[in-house]
């Protein structure tokens, strides 16, 4: 199964290298923005908004009651609604200085994967539509999204043909980008390669139904196959995406 092997390889490579640097560049961005000044300008309209517009778990509550100026830093940094409504402002179109140490600490934080390549549906591009296919938030992410890669691929691959097996990866990852986006319009970045695995997941349900068919598993040094309803597996997957 050379795609599927290759789709694992690719996903994990983005993650443990590309993406490993992530937290350099969000520092890089936060000292930028720290350093010219802007956290004075703008943290006043930030604590206005985000009373509206802001919703924290109780750890991110209590660090949010009491911000370190990095902290608070990063928070602003990472909302895109609020960093919108500053650009439409009247005060920050009629500052050249505010407008331009705003745009060098905004092109130091699109650096960071997911606002380089997630997909932004107010910020709407092929880049992102296609990237966010190959990025994860984290390891558990990456690794739920894998093993369901494994368990259908395989068995997708043989029945379907390299190439046509490619193009539904690809093609069901972004549609199902495009559709979230129509379904809610936002600014917050969407990663992760679940939409094209769940377009596997349904060609897979279609193909193979109620058929008992062998599936790989891995686990730790344990691997080998075991002959389970195909349907069975679309039933994990939905309990996964649930959870």
């Amino acid at each position: 199964p050379h795609i599927t092997l290759l789709l694992i390889a690719l996903n994990c490579l983005i993650f443990f290298t590309y993406q490993s640097g992530d937290d350099q560049r969000g520092k890089d961005a936060i000292k930028q923005y720290l350093d010219s000044g802007l956290l004075a300008r703008e943290a006043d309209s930030f604590k206005v908004y985000c009373s509206k517009n802001c919703l924290f778990y109780e750890d991110e509550l209590k660090a949010y009651q009491n911000p370190s100026d990095a902290y608070l830093s990063g928070l602003i940094l990472g909302h895109l609604e609020f960093e919108h409504q500053i650009h439409q402002s009247p005060a920050f179109m009629a500052d050249l200085q505010w407008q331009t140490e705003r745009l060098k600490a905004e092109r130091t934080r699109d650096l960071v994967s997911i606002y380089r390549f997630g997909h932004i549906p107010e910020r709407f591009s092929l880049q992102g539509l296609l990237g966010s296919i190959f990025l994860h938030a984290d390891f558990a992410h990456l690794l739920g999204n894998m093993i369901f890669l494994i368990v259908v691929g395989f068995a997708l691959e043989a029945a379907l043909g390299r190439w046509q097996y490619l193009a539904l990866y690809l093609l069901g990852g972004v549609f199902a980008g495009a559709f979230a986006g129509l379904i809610k319009t936002d600014w917050i970045p969407n990663i992760g390669a679940s939409g094209a695995i769940s377009a596997l997941m349904g060609m897979y349900a279609g193909v193979y139904g109620l058929r008992k068919i062998r599936l790989f598993y891995w686990l730790g040094p344990l691997m080998g196959y075991i002959r389970l309803p195909a349907m069975l597996v679309l039933l994990f997957w939905a309990g996964y995406e649930l959870y």
